[in-house]
């Protein structure tokens, strides 16, 4: 059965099912308390829905590059996660999360439409700011988390505010394009305000990422907006919040001349001790890891003094590479290192627009920048946000 001899109800719920997790999560509903769950549905749904209507031709997408490299990425990624759950245990929700998001890239077939997309992601960007300055102005909370999880939080916004600025690059009617411009600033304030450095970080590696793409693709006056808009978005950062910036940086520098002094009781100093203890675990079992019997290892350092106790108190080692390299080994680490790097050759291989590949690559490097101070592939929701944002940017044509 091909599109074209589709009826027009089923070729309508083809072309439209697959957009309704996107969409979900892109208006920022990902951040409800029962987000993760409701996203899980709406991906089953939708590929069920799909292999039901197209039968034998549901693996028609896997005769491309790009679909095939994000496939074996992920499928050798769930596959080292699989062995190490039979080893020494894991977590199988993180593993069936990603079993469905592998099943909707696949059964998912190609987007035309980048308008609702577009509408999305204004309106989660709006939406998650209301919920910021509600929390800060009248919760009086000082490290805004949407009532769920600061990190999955801030990388969602992260997420938005990249495909809010390859978007704007993209658009030429002017209002949408001012609209993309304020829900770009108002996901960057939500970013700010979450208090999270490996979010931080990744900012203005993401506007260097941008100014090589206007570098490349588009002529000098655009180059000069897009250095421009950096400043402003800037700007206004650091006018706004500056308090907090300074704060937040004066802390870290503190805490990392505390550590090189011997005191490791600060944020900074806890994380350096817990990498280091990772380090000597992770050579006890360098190639298939401990799982969660990592902890019972750290235990024992700090009863034999190696360490202090507080160290037990932290559930993770706020490093994705770390965590991977104690719980699954090198195996594990070299399966997290093929998705990443299969992620970027997925999206080169694509035959979307370069607007849309540079979005693409900004959200890699993004996950791969904002690894280095926590996990965000073991939050659920983060992972969808990677593989659906992936799923929709390799898919993408360009209306002819």
């Amino acid at each position: 059965m091909t599109m074209t001899k589709l009826k027009s109800p089923q070729k309508f719920i083809i072309e439209n099912i697959a957009y309704l997790p996107i969409i979900f999560m892109f208006v920022g509903m990902y951040n409800l308390p029962t987000g993760r769950s409701i996203t899980s549905d709406l991906l089953v749904i939708a590929s069920l829905i799909l292999v039901l209507l197209l039968k034998s031709n549901v693996l028609m997408t896997l005769k491309e590059k790009s679909t095939k490299a994000l496939s074996i990425g992920l499928s050798i990624y769930l596959a080292i996660s699989l062995f190490t759950l039979y080893l020494h245990g894991d977590d199988w929700g993180l593993i069936r999360g990603g079993l469905i998001c592998l099943l909707f890239l696949i059964t998912s077939h190609f987007f035309f439409k980048k308008r609702i997309i577009q509408h999305s992601v204004i309106v989660g960007s709006l939406t998650l700011l209301a919920i910021s300055l509600y929390q800060l102005l009248f919760v009086g909370t000082s490290r805004i988390d949407a009532f769920t999880n600061a990190i999955p939080y801030a990388h969602g916004t992260i997420v938005l505010s990249i495909f809010n600025l390859y978007l704007m690059f993209n658009e030429e009617n002017k209002k949408l394009k001012l609209l993309h411009f304020l829900a770009l600033i108002a996901a960057m304030i939500c970013c700010i305000l979450s208090d999270t450095r490996g979010a931080w970080l990744t900012i203005p590696l993401l506007f260097s990422i941008l100014l090589i793409y206007t570098y490349r693709h588009h002529n000098k006056k655009t180059v000069l907006t897009a250095v421009f808009i950096s400043f402003i978005i800037a700007a206004i950062g650091i006018s706004l919040f500056n308090d907090r910036i300074s704060s937040r940086l004066d802390q870290a520098s503190f805490e990392i001349s505390e550590y090189n002094a011997g005191h490791s009781n600060s944020s900074i100093g806890l994380r350096l001790t817990l990498w280091e203890s990772a380090f000597y675990i992770f050579k006890e079992s360098p190639i298939i890891g401990f799982g969660d019997g990592y902890k019972e290892k750290r235990k024992q350092q700090v009863d034999e003094g190696l360490y202090p106790e507080r160290i037990n108190i932290l559930v993770h080692n706020h490093n994705q590479y770390v965590e991977i390299a104690v719980t699954r080994g090198s195996l594990g680490l070299i399966s997290l290192l093929l998705l990443f790097s299969l992620s970027l050759y997925a999206i080169h291989q694509s035959s979307t627009t370069p607007n849309m590949k540079y979005l693409g690559y900004s959200i890699v490097v993004s996950y791969m920048i904002f690894g280095l101070t926590d996990i965000p592939l073991k939050h659920h929701l983060t992972l969808y946000l990677y593989l659906v944002s992936l799923t929709f940017i390799i898919k993408h044509k360009p209306k002819a």
